[in-house]
């Protein structure tokens, strides 16, 4: 089951902290604050805005939360996956996430039955979720609380 993201920082919400506030359930405050940390200051002092993630910094993020990865998809050119597809695959086998699922400068968090982006900002269950299935995913991660 997802969390309601907790948006208590001013400004418009990235996909990154959504889709780890929405498996974890922190604030998006101490989301951003783990995230800063790794990337450090600016060259005058201030704290960087964060607004693009990259998958390292996520999955470091989620690991200093307590979150580890149990298994995890790249995608190869011969083997392409649409978002549609993989939340249709992992409802109907009845595969509990959480995950969090990487398109094309996008993240989603994904359970097995329920999808959370910065679009919906609340948790949509899957058959109401129409807004980027046709997008090609190209790596996912599902996670664990240790």
């Amino acid at each position: 089951m997802l969390h309601t993201p907790i948006y208590d920082v001013r400004g418009m919400p990235y996909c990154g902290p959504t889709a780890i506030a929405a498996v974890t359930g922190e604030p998006v405050s101490i989301i951003r604050d783990i995230i800063r940390a790794q990337v450090g200051p600016k060259r005058n002092g201030h704290a960087r805005a964060v607004m693009s993630v990259s998958n390292k910094i996520m999955l470091t993020t989620m690991n200093t939360l307590g979150w580890h990865v149990i298994s995890c998809y790249i995608r190869q050119d011969t083997k392409l996956l649409r978002l549609g597809d993989f939340l249709d695959g992992i409802q109907m086998n009845e595969q509990k996430g959480p995950y969090i699922v990487m398109v094309t400068g996008h993240y989603y968090a994904v359970d097995q039955d329920e999808v959370c982006d910065t679009f919906t900002r609340i948790p949509l269950e899957v058959h109401r979720f129409k807004r980027g299935r046709a997008r090609w995913v190209k790596r996912w991660w599902q996670f664990q609380k240790s």
